[in-house]
Formats: C-alpha cells, sequence, structure tokens
C-alpha cells in the first residue's frame, strides 16, 4: 500500500497514478490540520482524516464511497503542531503578558484589537488585503477606547499595511512583526483575521473574532454559522459588531464546544488509527 498527504500536491499524484498503475491500495492519511475551508477531491482508494466536515464533503461533493472513509481524532497527534496544541495558560500568566505587552508598546489600560494580517499574494489580492486593513483602520481612527496592532504575517514584505495606517491616519494603531504572536493574541480583546488558521487559535482562548468578508468569500462560515465568529461584511459591521461583543460572547465555550464537535471530531466517537488501518488492508 501507499499513504500519501497534501503537503507536496505533484509528489502526491505521482504516488496515487503509480498505485493504479501496479494494482496497490493508496490511502490518504491527513497531513495537515484540516481547517474547515480545505476542499480537495482525493483521488486515493481510502481517506483517513479528523474533520467530520472533510468527511462529508467528500461523500456530498465528490462522490466518495461513505465506507473507504475513516475519521479519527488522532490523526492530529501525528501532526508537528496544530491549534488544538495550543498551550492555555493560567490567568496570572495571561495578566503578566498582557502588562508586558501594553509596557513594551506603551498601551496600558486600552482595549486591544489584534488583526493578523496576511501576505496578500495567497487567498487575497494585494488590493483586498489593503482594504481590509484600512477600513478597520480608518472605521477605528476615532475610537481611543481601542489600540490596534496589524502583525504582519512572517512572509510579509509588502510594505501594504503601513500604507494602509498612513491613509487612514489613525493615531492609536501599529504595525509590527518582530514580535511574539501568541503573545499578542493572549493579550487582545478582539482578533480580525479572513482565513487563518490563527482563528482557531483565537477561539480556543475565547477571543472574540470578527472576519473580513468583503469581498464575499466566506472563511469560516461554519464558524459564523455556530457563532464563534462574525463577518464584516461591510464597513458599517465593524463598530455594530464591537458594541455588541458582550451579547455576542454570551455562552461562548457551549458554542465553541458545538462547532468543533460537528466540524472536526466529537472526542467521544473515535476510531483507533490501527485498527483503520488494519480494516483498509484487509479489504
Amino acid at each position: 500500500g501507499i499513504i500519501t498527504g497534501l503537503t507536496f500536491y505533484w509528489m502526491y499524484d505521482i504516488c496515487v497514478q503509480f498505485s493504479q498503475i501496479n494494482n496497490i491500495k493508496s490511502i490518504f492519511f491527513q497531513d495537515v490540520f484540516l481547517y474547515e475551508d480545505l476542499f480537495f477531491n482525493i483521488s486515493s482508494d481510502y481517506i483517513l482524516t479528523a474533520s467530520y466536515l472533510f468527511n462529508n464533503d467528500s461523500i456530498k461533493y465528490f462522490n466518495k464511497d461513505k465506507n473507504k472513509l475513516f475519521i479519527s481524532k488522532d490523526i492530529n497527534s501525528f501532526l508537528t503542531k496544530s491549534p488544538l496544541d495550543l498551550h492555555i495558560k493560567n490567568t496570572k500568566e495571561i495578566e503578566y503578558i498582557k502588562l508586558s505587552m501594553g509596557n513594551k508598546l506603551n498601551i496600558l489600560d486600552r482595549k486591544v484589537i489584534l488583526f493578523a494580517s496576511d501576505p496578500g499574494n495567497t487567498m487575497n489580492s494585494l488590493d483586498q488585503k489593503y482594504i481590509d486593513e484600512f477600513n478597520l483602520l480608518n472605521t477605528l481612527s476615532n475610537l481611543d477606547e481601542y489600540f490596534i496592532i496589524i502583525k504582519l504575517h512572517p512572509s510579509d514584505n509588502t510594505g501594504i499595511s503601513k500604507k494602509a495606517l498612513r491613509d487612514s491616519r489613525n493615531k492609536n494603531a501599529i504595525v509590527v512583526k518582530d514580535i511574539d504572536f501568541y503573545d499578542c493574541l493572549y493579550s487582545c480583546d478582539i482578533f480580525v483575521s479572513k482565513y487563518s488558521t490563527s482563528v482557531l487559535e483565537a477561539m480556543l482562548l475565547n477571543k472574540f473574532i470578527l472576519l473580513n468578508n468583503y469581498d464575499k468569500a466566506f472563511f469560516y462560515k461554519k464558524a459564523v454559522d455556530y457563532k464563534v465568529a462574525h463577518y464584516i461584511n461591510k464597513i458599517e459591521d465593524i463598530k455594530m459588531h464591537i458594541n455588541s461583543k458582550d451579547k455576542y460572547m454570551l455562552n461562548f465555550e457551549e458554542k465553541r464546544k458545538e462547532y468543533f464537535d460537528k466540524v472536526y471530531v466529537d472526542s467521544s466517537d473515535n476510531k483507533n488509527i490501527v485498527e483503520i488501518l488494519k480494516e483498509v488492508i484487509n479489504d
């Protein structure tokens, strides 16, 4: 048999083609943390995943045989790191991080909005990146209660974020790159992004999450459906959502649990990977 994944697409395709030519079973073994927006037509004979949504989409949209799809949350334990590995710090540690961040950026006694910026050349265009960041900065330019941190993606060398900040004339914001992302995440009160897996990390830390959706890409649609994140569809939504933050965050942990159980894998419904592989081999 051949076990394949999706990290290297050309290698994946060659392995599947080789298995078909030589009448060998091929098994897709999830090798990335499958957050809900990943959408692939897997050509392997069998699929092992840790996502209910990915499993159901494979059946619904790609007509996969449900008897050849297997789900196990243990697959995530094979990954080097996933959002579920995030170390949840205690209250004292978080307060210390907030104080340290506040001193470093001179923003003590201010609420923090963290914007997780993207490179602008993957799922976003450069124009979309500018619009997303400028709209947030410009809309909140007179809201002194909040300080905005735009954390640059490690591969971002565009200069677009700094231009958006200059054009917005927002005096309550900063663009940073060489600062610990997780310190920012622990310190923030509101988290803004679009499609990053850090959305899930913010969710695990009980952060209020806003998702830029001006271009109607609808990333993390299920998270919005389960009310653990909220779309910014138009500029007016930014202040409206912030003003409704306390209402939206009621029963957040219960909503988050339901979201993870329905979209990913409920820990009470889990198959042993060794047993799955035995079943595949003997099929």
